[in-house]
Formats: C-alpha cells, structure tokens, sequence
C-alpha cells in the first residue's frame, strides 16, 4: 500500500493510504526547489528473522544494491539517496517502525510516497489480467491494515483501488465489495456510500436491485433514513453547517400531482415537510430530468435519488468517486472496476483514481481544520 504525504497549505502535511504495492520503500518524485541540496532519505521495513528473515534479507540487500547504484549515477534529479532501514519483528511491530520512519527520521516528505509491503504476494502468483484468488486474499488483507492504520491514527485518510469481487471470494472471503469490509473493521453496520462527481454529491434510495425492487423500496422510513444520512454526511464530511439536500421524484416530472403515479405524493412529501420542520434545509420532489442540471449548477449541495440509474447516469460524465459516510475512518475509492481486460496494455486511465486520493486529502483537511477550530 502506498502512502502518500501531501502538502495541504503550508503548515498540514495529509497522509492519505492508497492501492497495493509491493515493496517497503519510498520513492521521489520531481522535490521542490528548496530541497534540491538535501539527500532523498527512502524507507524500508522488513524481518532479518524468523520464517520470513531470508525474504527480508534479500529485500534489504536489494534496496541498497539499487541505491547504491543510483548514487553511482548522480542519484535522483541530482540527489544523493539515504537509506533508512527498520527490522520488522512482528505484524504489530510494523505499524510502529513505519511511524517512526515517517515522523522520526523524516522518511515520506517532500513529495515522497512510502509503501507499506505486508509481504503476503509474490509476483508468481499474480496472472496479468486473470482473477487470482491470492489477489483476492491480498486485497483484503491490504484493506483491513489500512483501516486499522486509519483508527489507531497511523493515516488521516484512505483512497483505496479498485478491488475484484470475484476474486476475494475465490480467497473464501465472500463480501459484496471492499466497502463491507472498511465497515466491518470499523465495527459499522449503518454505513453508506456516498457518489461523488464534479460538484454533485449523490444519495441513493437503492442501488443494485432490479428496477421493480427499487420501485418496491421507496417508502417513508427508507425516504427518512436516507435524508438524514445525506445531512450528517455533509456536516461530518464536508463539514457543513446546514447543507441543502434535493429530493429527486421517482416519476416522470414528480408524478405530475399524480398523474403519473402517487409515490411522491404519499410516501416522499410527506416525509420532506416533516424533516423541514425539525429543521433540516431539504427540498422537493424536483423532476429527475432537471434536477441534476440545477444541482451542477448550485441549486443544492446533496441529491438524494431514489434508484441506481437516476443517480449514476449524471456522474459518469466526471468518472466518479465513492466516499464512506457513518464510519470513522475517511475513505474514498474510484467509481470503477478493476479493468482485467485492458490489463498490461499501457492504456488504463487513473484519473478517477487521482480524484479518489485528492478528495481524501481535501475530507481529511477539512477534519484537520473543523478540530482545529
């Protein structure tokens, strides 16, 4: 797992964890001006005993082989390389010696990503562009450091990759996606997932049930328990005060007073001017068709929609990114698959990936600066 120090302003360095790597090490990229004169230190945690001491020997030996050689060459954009080595001597030890790394010795600044190996892959046992059930295993495995890394405040945020559902259960660890696994670290059950795209941020009724089901979905309590998760969302996540939650209609144009269908009029106003009255700023039912233009636009800072399609359509446009709501880690993940097919081709796009880790910062700064206040 990589994890990466940016600089948010001046003064808050946030440690987003994010993907899966293979090596303990940290490597930089482009340092700023200032530290041009500076040695690049890099990071490596391993075991020198027990039944792994021999892999981590080699690993070891392999680092200072290759930095060796890079200072043989002038080292990196002019840079001497320093390493830094720690000896892991359990699991638990990890976490420890990779704080110390980072915070003590100044390893992972200056635009330097660290990557933590939990040295449970080998590239053997990792087909290009097949399901793996090792790959399955290693994706949970990788997900679960990173959420106790995240409690235990070794993190401020996650941005996880894309995991295969297919092969975490050929690994015999049938959940329905990384997402119920965060959760079940966290000790959540009533955690959600939030759809985040340009400027929309999108609350659905249902998501992956057929369009009958969803249809079946949309009654009074469901309608309450998702408003009220769209609104402490925003206030926990984006740290807003009063955030304006749109309520989008099942119906063609909200049902038309009816007349094409009653869903709103009996089971979605009806829940609307209750919370509006407790206090909570929503709205609606607005048409679908020009709901989400408006919201682009600024109409309102969350949506609710009431099934998969009505909600996902307008994101795809932006590629976009999912946030967990009601646990206490921050993590973020791509809006896509892992993409097998185009696997070992050169031709993946990683924006949406790049948003994922770039909105983790942004929530873990806004967390920074609300604590702070």
């Amino acid at each position: 797992m990589k994890d990466a120090v940016h600089s948010v302003g001046r003064r808050r360095s946030i440690r987003t964890l994010g993907g899966l790597a293979l090596a303990a090490t940290a490597v930089s990229h482009a340092a700023p001006a200032f530290a041009q004169n500076r040695p690049l230190r890099i990071g490596i945690i391993a075991p020198r005993t027990g039944m792994l001491g021999f892999a981590g020997e080699c690993g070891f030996r392999a680092v200072e082989w290759g930095v060796a050689r890079l200072n043989a060459q002038g080292g990196i954009g002019g840079r001497k390389v320093e390493l830094v080595t720690e000896e892991e001597t359990s699991p638990k030890d990890t976490i420890d010696r990779f704080r110390k790394l980072v915070l003590q010795e100044k390893v992972g600044n200056e635009r330097i990503v660290n990557v933590l190996d939990l040295n449970n892959l080998s590239p053997a046992e990792v087909p290009v562009g097949r399901v793996s059930a090792a790959a399955g295993a290693a994706f949970v495995q990788y997900i679960r450091k990173a959420a106790t890394l995240a409690l235990e405040g070794g993190i401020d945020a996650i941005a996880s990759a894309p995991t295969n559902k297919e092969a975490m259960n050929l690994a015999g660890f049938h959940y329905a996606g990384q997402t119920e696994v965060f959760a079940e670290v966290c000790g959540t059950q009533d955690y959600f997932t939030v759809l985040t795209g340009g400027p929309l941020k999108v609350f659905l009724l249902s998501s992956h049930v057929s369009l009958v089901e969803a249809i079946r979905l949309v009654t009074p309590d469901r309608i309450e328990r998702v408003i009220r998760i769209a609104h402490n969302a925003m206030r926990e996540l984006w740290q807003m005060e009063r955030p304006r939650i749109a309520v989008a209609g099942l119906n063609p144009h909200a049902g038309d007073s009816g007349l094409f269908g009653r869903e709103e009029i009996e089971s979605v106003s009806p829940v609307i001017e209750r919370l509006a009255a407790e206090g909570i700023d929503v709205r609606g039912p607005f048409s679908a068709d020009s709901l989400y233009h408006s919201a682009e636009n600024g109409s309102c800072d969350a949506v609710v929609g009431m099934y998969h399609d009505q909600g996902v359509i307008p994101l795809k446009k932006y590629g976009y990114v999912t946030v967990i709501a009601g646990t206490p880690i921050l993590r973020t993940t791509a809006g896509h698959g892992t993409a097998y097919d185009i696997a070992g081709q050169g031709i993946a796009d990683a924006s949406v990936m790049t948003r994922a880790v770039l909105l983790a910062a942004d929530l873990a700064a806004r967390r920074a600066a609300a604590r702070a206040a």
